[in-house]
């Protein structure tokens, strides 16, 4: 069952007891949560969790297509200081049979009681 299966964020849990949860309306405590769960939504081509997270100061037109096969997160470091956080994170993914790998250091944003994702601070390719 696609719901027992563990959740593509790699906490070693299952879809539905982690990222699951915050797909289905539950609202992410820490950047570093809404950043797995942005992942898995990457992962699942889940636009609107994507768009519902992203802060509308910043958020783009969003088109999955040609999205590559995400493989992995790693996140590096994370913190949290009072309303702005920031997670700093690998991306591992498939394109055209290529492992490749994307970094990046997100900022978040805390605000009407969710964190949203703001930008990337750094983006290496």
């Amino acid at each position: 069952m696609l719901e027992e299966a563990s959740c593509p964020c790699g906490s070693e849990k299952s879809y539905a007891q982690c990222c699951g949860v915050f797909h289905q309306g539950g609202g992410a405590s820490t950047p570093e949560l809404l950043m797995r769960s942005r992942y898995t939504a990457f992962v699942k081509g889940n636009i609107r969790y994507l768009q519902e997270t992203w802060h509308p100061s910043t958020r783009p037109p969003l088109d999955l297509d040609g999205n590559p096969e995400w493989v992995k997160l790693q996140i590096l470091e994370s913190w949290q200081r009072n309303t702005k956080g920031y997670v700093h994170f690998r991306a591992f993914y498939q394109e055209q049979g290529v492992l490749q790998m994307m970094e990046e250091k997100s900022k978040f944003v805390y605000e009407n009681g969710c964190w949203f994702y703001v930008e990337p601070e750094n983006l290496k390719l």
